[in-house]
């Protein structure tokens, strides 16, 4: 009769059965071997995620970064049109205080000429009534 190797892993021994020391040791090594599988995977794992912090800290500060940049522009912009604004206004105002002189100066050129054209009629009209 052929002998079958046994294929499954040994059973504990039944309650109250004093273990083997041999079934002991063969039970520490698997634990020990569980355990620095277990702590492999969380040193790689530990190992992942600070690097996955790192690179999101990077990434966030360029962000930011960015962005302060992108702020600077624009406040700069904001100040260069304010400027143009401010000059824009002070031309309007001079050049309305000219408009508004030329308009008098219209105005006393036009009685002037409604005197002078009096004064013309007036003297017409005496040369003709005179003979």
């Amino acid at each position: 009769m052929k002998s079958t190797p046994n294929l499954r892993a040994p059973s504990p021994p039944p309650p109250g059965t004093p273990a083997s020391t041999e079934d002991l040791r063969e039970a520490l090594s698997r634990e020990q071997n569980l355990r620095l599988a277990a702590e492999s995977r969380l040193s790689t794992t530990s190992q992942e995620v600070e690097e996955l912090s790192v690179s999101l800290f990077e990434q966030a500060n360029e962000m930011v970064a960015t962005e302060r940049r992108a702020r600077a522009r624009l406040e700069e912009r904001v100040e260069t049109l304010e400027k143009r604004d401010q000059d824009k206004r002070r031309r309007l105002e001079r050049l309305e205080g000219a408009v508004g002189r030329i308009e008098r100066v219209r105005s006393l050129l036009g009685e002037m000429n409604a005197k002078d054209a009096g004064v013309r009629e007036a003297a017409e009209q005496k040369r003709a009534s005179q003979p």
